[in-house]
């Protein structure tokens, strides 16, 4: 009966450890998404829409630090990697694996991508305030605060 018992939990925690990385996927395709449109907002140095992608991204990455947390505590559970490298019980089930890396690797390069957009945005409105600064003299005091604003931000 110890042994049904053991083998019936031990099932139900491994379709809990298949759901929640399927829900680190979808969660993966939806930060995706975030990160394309707001390099969209970030060209068209739409503010508004830029904290309204900022804000949803930071909680698509608190949802994933959940996941996060319950995938390492299941994979300890059922001595299994948290990244899972292998079909994860034998069953064939590649394609979770595959799908993972690739979402995983846009992830990566659409964050370099928006990195360095940002970084052009700044120099060039530091670039413009300059300007001003030079042809109108009263801007001198805007400069510091946008170079403190960034330098605040890590940008």
């Amino acid at each position: 009966m110890t042994s049904k018992r053991t083998v019936a939990n031990r099932d139900h925690l491994l379709e809990r450890y298949r759901h929640v990385q399927q829900q680190r996927l979808s969660t993966l395709c939806a930060l995706c998404a975030e990160l394309r449109d707001v390099q969209e907002s970030i060209v068209a140095m739409d503010l508004p829409r830029i904290e309204t992608n900022v804000r949803a991204e930071e909680s698509l990455c608190t949802e994933l630090r959940a996941i996060h947390r319950e995938i390492t505590e299941l994979a300890s559970a059922l001595d299994l990697p948290v990244e899972p490298g292998r079909d994860i019980d034998g069953t064939g089930e590649l394609d979770i694996v595959q799908s993972l890396a690739d979402v995983q690797s846009e992830v990566r390069q659409l964050t370099r991508v928006n990195a360095a957009l940002v970084h052009r945005s700044r120099r060039s409105i530091n670039v413009l305030l300059n300007v001003l600064a030079t042809c109108c003299g009263g801007y001198g005091s805007v400069t510091a605060t946008v170079s403190g604003s960034a330098a605040e931000l890590g940008i």
